[in-house]
């Protein structure tokens, strides 16, 4: 893995940090040995995280280690204190903004890896469960698709879900046809008066 394989991977996983809590200006440099090995900084700014591929050199908290104990890190297998007691962690500078970066990381660590054991759950769940049936609903005449020039020339009924729709069309020259001999009809009878 490069540097910038690497980068991207803890950049995702950094940014997603919840640093709304944080009011103070945090700088880490963080060291990457072995593995995808570079230096890159994240950044604490009014209450948010942001991550760099450069050297910081006015730092408040500088961080060397290795890939593999970053990752574990971010991914709540260890914490920064105990990746500091057994010396696979190097810490230089303030130990109270240190604090801050190194809590608002492992809740984040810890919240994503529950949020990870609860989708397992939930997955685990839905392969259990017993198949359940499907609902169909049945149509007299199939709908298809009407366009406003068609013409419709026998009503259509349709049940859905209990409930009777139907449309009735009469065709135009069948109205028109009624029309003229209700007209002639009373023509007739007018002619006869």
């Amino acid at each position: 893995m490069n540097f910038f394989e690497m980068f991207e991977q803890v950049k995702n996983k950094l940014e997603k940090t919840d640093v709304s809590g944080a009011k103070q200006h945090i700088a880490v440099q963080i060291e990457v040995t072995e593995d995808g090995n570079g230096i890159f900084y994240a950044e604490i700014i009014d209450g948010i995280m942001n991550v760099q591929p450069y050297n910081y050199y006015d730092n408040d908290v500088s961080l060397v280690l290795s890939n593999d104990t970053l990752t574990s890190i971010l991914s709540g297998k260890i914490t920064f204190s105990e990746a500091i007691e057994s010396g696979k962690l190097n810490a230089y500078g303030c130990p109270k903004k240190a604090t801050v970066f190194y809590q608002a990381v492992e809740a984040t660590a810890k919240s994503e890896t529950a949020s990870d054991e609860n989708d397992k759950n939930m997955i685990e769940e839905i392969k259990t469960e017993p198949e359940k049936e499907i609902q169909t609903i049945e149509t007299e005449k199939p709908v298809t698709e009407v366009k406003s020039d068609d013409k419709i020339e026998e009503p259509v009924k349709t049940i859905i879900a209990e409930e009777k729709i139907t449309a009735e069309t009469i065709k135009p020259d069948e109205k028109k046809a009624a029309n003229n001999k209700k007209t002639s009809n009373s023509k007739k009878k007018s002619k006869k008066r």
